[in-house]
């Protein structure tokens, strides 16, 4: 019986390990294909419609944290 729970406890510290294990991975993949899709974006979109989104998102967030704030 003790061996049963042992067996039982020891499958789901594996399992759990193995979902902990997967979770990091697909950030760690996650967080790469964010990096290339960047990358390439900077080589595909022009430098003045670059600086232009990066104007834009600086006023949106603007716009959002004043409307946070009031």
């Amino acid at each position: 019986m003790i061996a049963q729970q042992l067996a039982s406890n020891n499958s789901m510290v594996i399992l759990t390990s193995d979902i902990q294990v997967e979770q990091e991975i697909a950030s760690q993949i996650d967080e790469l294909v964010r990096e290339q899709v960047e990358e390439c974006l900077k080589t595909h979109i022009p430098k003045e419609l670059q600086d232009e989104l990066a104007i834009s998102k600086r006023e949106l967030e603007e716009l959002n944290l004043r409307l946070h704030n009031s």
